[in-house]
């Protein structure tokens, strides 16, 4: 007996989240919206070293989360996949490669999604005018 083939992977952004419990929550329509507009920002570190509209990963920062738990969905940073997992240029800080180096570099976690608030903001005032 043959099997079919798998189905194409889906890429972009996860339409669940998993709990504790290891049982999946969706996210809502709002979360999704605010994920997809901190992705159209393009990557945070990228921007700081002059290189804006890298595409970017959501991060979601650790500071002030318990272990293995993760921030809400609504603070996410964009990170390219350079500076988020740091695979691909190991020159480059990586915040989970390099965290001290990238911190050194790009900010903290906190100084980061600040930044990204604002650039929230702006990007909704653009929009109004």
């Amino acid at each position: 007996m043959t099997r079919s083939p798998m189905p194409p992977r889906k890429t972009g952004l996860k339409a669940t989240t998993i709990r504790a419990s290891g049982k999946r929550k969706s996210r809502s329509k709002a979360t999704k919206a605010h994920m997809s507009r901190v992705a159209e920002l393009g990557c945070i570190a990228c921007l700081i070293a002059g290189t804006p509209g890298t595409p970017p990963e959501l991060h979601h920062p650790r500071t002030g989360a318990g272990a293995g738990q993760r921030a809400p969905d609504s603070d996410v940073i964009p990170l390219c996949h350079a500076h988020h997992r740091g695979t691909m240029h190991p020159k480059v800080p990586s915040i989970h490669r390099d965290r001290l180096a990238f911190i050194a570099q790009f900010g903290t976690e906190a100084e980061l999604l600040a930044k990204v608030r604002e650039r929230l903001r702006q990007a909704i005032g653009e929009r109004k005018a």
